[in-house]
C-alpha cells in the first residue's frame, strides 16, 4: 500500500511539472533572463546620460509590445472558436430552411402516389391485356376490355393530375428554400476574403518570427559583454520587427471579428425568413 502510495506521488509530481514545463514553453517570450536582466542593467547604468534612457525604453517597449501580441493571440483564439461554432450552426439552419413546409408536401406527394398505384396496376394490366387479346380477333373480348379500359380512363388521368399538382406545389417549395439558401450562402462568402486576410497575415507574423529568433540570439551576446550602443541599435532594430508583428497579429483578430459580423448577418437573414 505504501509503495502505490509513493508510485502515485511520484507520477503526480511528474504530471506537475510536465504541465509547468508546458505552460512555460507556451508562454516563452523574448524576455531576458533575471541573470540576463541584471547584466543589462548594469550596461544601462554604465552607458548612462541618453543612451540609459534609450535602453530602458526599448526595453519597456519590447515587453509591452510582447504583451500586445500575447493579447491578440488569446482574443484570435477565443473569436476563431466562437466563429467556428457560429458557422456550422449557421449552415445547418441553411440546410434545414422551409424543412417544416418541404416535408409534408413531400410526404403528400409520397402518400399519393401510393394510393393511385392499384389504379395505375389495374389500368396498365387492362392494356396489357387487350394487346395480349388483339390476336384472338375476338370482337366481345376486345369490347368487354376496352369499355374496362375506357372506364377507367378519366380516374386515372384525374389521378395525374393530381400528383402532379402536388409534386408542383412541393417543387415550388423547393426552389423557394434553394433561393433563400443561396441567398444566406452569398452573404457566407464574403468570409472567404477575411479568411486570406489572417492567412497571409499569420505567414508573415510567423516570418518575423524567425527573423527575430535569430536576432535574439544575437542580442543577448551584447548585454553579455556590455555594449550598450550595439544593443541600443540591435534592439531598435527588433522593435520595429515586432512591431509589424504586433499588427499582423492584430489583423488575424480583426479578420475573425469582421468573420463574426458576417455570420451575424447571415443570422438575421434565416431569422426574417
Amino acid at each position: 500500500m505504501k509503495q502505490t502510495v509513493q508510485y502515485a506521488a511520484a507520477a503526480l509530481i511528474a504530471l506537475l511539472l510536465f504541465a509547468s514545463f508546458s505552460t512555460a514553453a507556451m508562454a516563452a517570450s523574448y524576455e531576458l533572463s533575471a541573470t540576463a536582466k541584471k547584466s543589462f542593467d548594469r550596461m544601462s547604468e554604465a552607458a548612462g546620460g541618453s543612451l540609459r534612457t534609450r535602453l530602458a525604453g526599448q526595453y519597456a517597449e519590447w515587453l509591452e509590445l510582447q504583451e500586445r501580441i500575447r493579447k491578440s493571440e488569446s482574443d484570435h483564439k477565443t473569436l476563431r472558436q466562437r466563429n467556428t461554432e457560429s458557422l456550422k450552426a449557421a449552415r445547418e439552419r441553411i440546410r434545414r430552411i422551409d424543412e417544416n413546409k418541404i416535408a409534408p408536401l413531400a410526404r403528400a406527394v409520397s402518400e399519393t402516389k401510393e394510393r393511385y398505384k392499384p389504379l395505375f396496376d389495374r389500368y396498365t394490366q387492362i392494356n396489357k391485356q387487350i394487346e395480349a387479346a388483339r390476336p384472338l380477333k375476338s370482337k366481345e373480348l376486345n369490347t368487354m376490355l376496352r369499355l374496362q379500359a375506357e372506364s377507367l380512363k378519366v380516374a386515372v388521368q384525374l389521378a395525374r393530375q393530381d400528383i402532379q399538382a402536388k409534386e408542383a406545389a412541393l417543387k415550388k417549395a423547393k426552389d423557394t428554400a434553394k433561393a433563400k439558401q443561396n441567398q444566406v450562402n452569398e452573404t457566407l462568402k464574403a468570409i472567404r476574403e477575411h479568411e486570406e486576410a489572417s492567412k497571409t497575415a499569420k505567414s508573415a507574423a510567423a516570418e518575423i518570427k524567425k527573423s527575430l529568433d535569430a536576432d535574439w540570439k544575437t542580442f543577448t551576446p551584447l548585454v553579455k559583454e556590455g555594449a550598450a550602443a550595439a544593443a541600443a541599435d540591435k534592439l531598435a532594430a527588433m522593435l520595429t520587427k515586432l512591431e509589424r508583428m504586433a499588427r499582423h497579429k492584430a489583423a488575424m483578430v480583426d479578420a475573425e471579428k469582421s468573420i463574426a459580423a458576417i455570420i451575424d448577418k447571415a443570422n438575421k437573414q434565416l431569422s426574417g425568413m
